[in-house]
């Protein structure tokens, strides 16, 4: 198991967002969480990645992980020259990059990692080189 929580209640203002009663990932699961904007997608991943603490419940992790997300900077700002040229990036992070270029940069920063778990908020999946799918 990598992620387990429970009786996990996250509001903001009045609004109930998320109501979770159990949830359990385990080793070699793969999952898409979809809905609409403000259904609480990205809300669900800080608190599952410990970002965020809920109101009510608890998660526990279970092992490393690391989040991506289109709107932070990445984690690391150098990737190994290898794992740059298999996204076709620069191995240092620049805000110069394109959209694109700084998704397969987190992407590739993050399996650089060998994480038990990646959390990644709206990643374009078309951009990981096949070798990673």
């Amino acid at each position: 198991m990598l992620v387990e929580c429970r009786n996990l209640k996250k509001s903001y203002g009045d609004r109930l967002i998320l109501n979770i009663e159990n949830l359990c990932i385990y080793d070699q699961d793969r999952i898409g969480i979809v809905g609409v904007n403000g259904a609480g997608k990205t809300t669900l991943l800080n608190l599952l990645s410990q970002k965020i603490e809920p109101d009510e419940g608890w998660v526990k992790l279970y092992g490393k992980c690391s989040f991506i997300s289109q709107l932070e900077p990445p984690e690391e700002e150098t990737i190994r020259q290898e794992m740059a040229s298999k996204f076709k990036v620069s191995h240092t992070y620049l805000e110069s990059m394109s959209g694109g270029e700084k998704t397969r940069f987190k992407l590739a920063a993050s399996l650089s990692q060998n994480n038990a778990i990646i959390f990644a908020d709206e990643p374009t999946l078309t951009l990981v080189p096949p070798v990673f799918q």
